[in-house]
C-alpha cells in the first residue's frame, strides 16, 4: 500500500477528478493499514466483501460508468488453490510447518485499463518472506 501511495500509479486512482470516487478495498487484515496509509486521501475504504457485495447486488459493474470511480485493492490469501497449486509447490518448495501466502494488489480505472500483481510469500508463523511475483495481469 505504501509503495502504491508513493508511486505514479496512484494518480490513476487517487487523483480524482471532480465527481470521481477512489474506491480502495482489502481483506479484513489490511483495513488498519489502508486507513493508516490512505485515511486522509478522501478515498472510500472497503473490506473486500463489502466491495464484492456492492458490485454484485447494489451496483453491478458497468464498464461505461468508470467515469465516476476507480479501484485499487490488496488481498492476502493463506494457502494455495486452483490449477497453479502443483506447479507452485514444485517450483517453490517451502519447509514443513510453513504456509504459502498469495498477496494480490491491483488497480482498475476503466473497462480495459488496469492490472494486478500476484506475489508468492512464505509464512512460518512468525515471519513473512517474499518469494516471487508469479503472475501479472494487465488489461
Amino acid at each position: 500500500m505504501r509503495e502504491f501511495a508513493a508511486s505514479e500509479d496512484r494518480r490513476c486512482v487517487l487523483a480524482c477528478k471532480p465527481h470521481q470516487a477512489a474506491i480502495l478495498s482489502t481483506t479484513r487484515v489490511g483495513l488498519a493499514a489502508a486507513e493508516e496509509v490512505f485515511g486522509g486521501s478522501g478515498a472510500v475504504i472497503l473490506e473486500e466483501s463489502e466491495r464484492e457485495r456492492w458490485l454484485s447486488d447494489v451496483h453491478p459493474v458497468n464498464h461505461e460508468a468508470f467515469w465516476w470511480y476507480a479501484f485499487a485493492w490488496w488481498t492476502l490469501r493463506e494457502g494455495l488453490a486452483g490449477k497453479d497449486e502443483a506447479s507452485i509447490r514444485q517450483h517453490y518448495p517451502i519447509p514443513e510447518g510453513c504456509t504459502y501466502w498469495v498477496v494480490t494488489s491491483g488497480v482498475q480505472w476503466g473497462g480495459l485499463a488496469g492490472g494486478a500483481n500476484h506475489e508468492l510469500w512464505r509464512w512460518d508463523g512468525e515471519r513473512a518472506e517474499f518469494i516471487e511475483v508469479y503472475c501479472v495481469d494487465t488489461y
